[in-house]
């Protein structure tokens, strides 16, 4: 029995490998793409004019579908991918932005992302779940069935908030299509399912091994952590000492932050491949080393973060 599982985890693992230099290669076309796509405006400003349309109407189109009369819960997957596919036309002139620029897309971007944040909220029904349990510190036992109450939040958000010493460990029936963990202390959890939408915020000493998200994954005020996420964009605010294992489609952003280290995501459970196809990832490229510092602006490489490629 364990020959076969040992079997069926390396069958995964190469799997997983294989995918990611998948990924690798359609980054390098992505770049040549960056050549061809310059050459064709002789004129940067006719260039910017057309970046500044192209964004108007994409997000114009989400804002409608996020006005529209009996909107639908399972709509709202067509509009993170909307605005999945916005954050990505971004990104991909990002090269060409100058930094207001950046900051008004970001802005904006970030607007509809919180707009159909409440909208789920609204359409969705509350949950209660989890499995968890006490860490011990001499050694680990599985997780047992409990409750975890969800105290009020400024947003009515499914998730795990205020907790301690727990290891909870979540399956895809567990999460809702926004999810947060808020107020951790010492906490190992597993979040092995999908995502619409991610909120990692006042962690301190966890572990986080979360499945595909398909849209973003905001972190603030993450501290002596290390997290596994994929995710099509990931933001962090306001963070420190802190290893994030990534597998992003967007250049990840940080703000107010220090002293962080990226490495490639991974993570491993049953229905990862499965997950991070029905989430958006296939041929999507994985950027997890490119890193956009916010507050550092010049040209040299920035001295709050450092790229770790192996497991620390």
């Amino acid at each position: 029995m364990e020959a076969e599982i040992d079997d069926k985890k390396l069958k995964q693992k190469k799997e997983f490998e294989a995918l990611l230099h998948q990924q690798e290669a359609e980054r390098e076309k992505v770049k040549s793409d960056k050549v061809i796509r310059t050459e064709n405006f002789k004129d940067p400003n006719e260039m910017m004019l057309n970046i500044q349309k192209a964004f108007r109407e994409k997000k114009e189109v989400i804002e409608e579908r996020l006005k529209k009369e009996n909107l639908q819960l399972e709509e709202l997957d067509e509009v993170t991918a909307l605005i999945t596919s916005l954050r990505e036309y971004i990104s991909t002139w990002n090269y060409a932005l100058s930094s207001y620029d950046k900051h008004l897309y970001k802005e904006e971007t970030d607007k509809l992302e919180r707009s159909l944040t409440e909208v789920r909220s609204r359409l969705q029904p509350q949950k209660k779940f989890a499995f968890s349990k006490k860490i011990k510190k001499t050694e680990p036992e599985r997780v047992e069935n409990t409750l975890i109450e969800q105290p009020k939040v400024e947003i009515s958000i499914p998730g795990i908030v205020g907790k301690s010493g727990q290891e909870i460990v979540l399956n895809q029936g567990d999460l809702a299509g926004s999810f947060q963990l808020t107020d951790l202390n010492d906490c190992q959890i597993y979040l092995n399912g999908r995502m619409g939408t991610l909120y990692l915020k006042k962690l301190n000493r966890c572990k986080i091994y979360a499945g595909p998200v398909s849209g973003s994954v905001f972190v603030n005020e993450v501290l002596n952590s290390e997290v596994n996420i994929a995710a099509q964009q990931l933001r962090i605010h306001n963070s420190e000492d802190t290893t994030f294992r990534t597998y992003v489609v967007s250049d990840t952003i940080i703000e107010h932050s220090t002293r962080l280290r990226f490495g490639p995501y991974s993570h491993l459970y049953d229905l990862l491949n499965s997950d991070l196809e029905a989430s958006g990832f296939k041929e999507k490229p994985n950027n997890w080393a490119v890193i956009k510092d916010f507050n550092w602006l010049r040209q040299e490489a920035s001295p709050n973060f450092e790229i770790v490629a192996s497991s620390t």
